[in-house]
C-alpha cells in the first residue's frame, strides 16, 4: 500500500491505494482533500 500526504495552498491531499492495487483489473488511487483549517481545528482543544 502506498500513501502520500501533501499540502497545497489551503488544502491537505491524502493519496492512498488499495492493498490489492497491483492485482486489480482497474487500478484506482483514492484522493481525499481536506481544508487545512479542518485539521488544525482538531488539534486546538
Amino acid at each position: 500500500m502506498n500513501e502520500e500526504i501533501t499540502i497545497s495552498g489551503n488544502r491537505i491531499y491524502i493519496v492512498f491505494e488499495s492493498v490489492s492495487f497491483y492485482s486489480a483489473e482497474q487500478r484506482v488511487d483514492r484522493v481525499c482533500a481536506l481544508p487545512v483549517s479542518y485539521v488544525t481545528k482538531l488539534t486546538k482543544k
